[in-house]
């Protein structure tokens, strides 16, 4: 496929550089180290699947897999960034768990989604940003969610995670004022990766009816727009990107095809 001058432009405007990826593994991370690599961009691939992370590298020998679980042990995170800088950080581990009301979740449930979602993000943006701010640069973006802007019955607890990743992406752009540092939120509405499997623990059927007579976004589509954002000019920062599928209109309102 011929590149048209404008997407050659912006490939070239990320080459070179080094971003870490969290949740690299599957999803919206997956497809985001393939497309940032193929762009020649240094991908420091973060997950706690070794076996994915392999095949993730197969694919691009500038993708670096590291393992790490971000609600525990950041060291080897750290010790990487100690010998090369992060230019874009993005953070997108994350999950959801069932879809009971809340009187019906666990504190096992509660506990496990903010230390991943929120206390994770956090933890791994506290590593990373001091860097960007010695050097006046970089870019970090936060895998939020739709989520985060609209509650849903059965998702109070994952939506209040997502709720967080919207404020501190604000707050955050607040402290960085000044800095050439953008802090960008991708809100992606019905996207269909593993994020229903894990949701239903395993259950294909559930997580196939998730989708069920609509057309929902894929991984792929997730990437290109942080890819867009992440290259755009310096002095614009896509604050806060709210991609939804056409089959979606808002947190519960979606178009289903009757089968045939």
């Amino acid at each position: 496929m011929k590149l048209e001058a404008p997407i050659l432009e912006s490939f070239k405007s990320l080459s070179g550089k080094t971003a870490l990826i969290t949740g690299a593994s599957a999803g919206f991370g997956r497809a985001t180290a393939i497309l940032l690599a193929s762009a020649g961009v240094k991908v420091l691939a973060v997950a706690r699947r070794l076996e994915k992370l392999k095949e993730l590298q197969a694919l691009n020998p500038l993708i670096h897999p590291l393992v790490v679980d971000v609600s525990h042990d950041l060291a080897p995170i750290s010790d990487v960034i100690k010998l090369q800088p992060v230019d874009i950080l993005i953070n997108n581990a994350g999950l959801a768990r069932g879809r009971e009301n809340f009187s019906e979740t666990k504190p096992e449930v509660w506990n496990e989604l903010f230390d991943i979602n929120v206390k994770g993000l956090i933890a791994v943006t506290s590593l990373v940003l001091p860097g960007m701010l010695e050097r006046n640069r970089g870019d970090i973006v936060n895998l939020g969610s739709i989520a985060g802007l609209h509650t849903y019955a059965g998702g109070s607890i994952y939506c209040a995670t997502k709720f967080a990743v919207h404020a501190l992406s604000e707050a955050w752009r607040q402290d960085v004022l000044g800095k050439d540092i953008r802090v960008i939120e991708i809100c992606p509405g019905m996207a269909e990766t593993e994020f229903s499997i894990v949701r239903f623990k395993g259950d294909l059927q559930k997580a196939k009816a998730t989708y069920e007579g609509m057309i929902p976004l894929t991984a792929e589509d997730v990437a290109q727009e942080i890819f867009w954002a992440l290259s755009r000019p310096r002095h614009i920062t896509l604050q806060n990107v709210v991609i939804m599928p056409t089959d979606q209109a808002a947190v519960g309102l979606v178009h289903r095809r009757k089968s045939t």
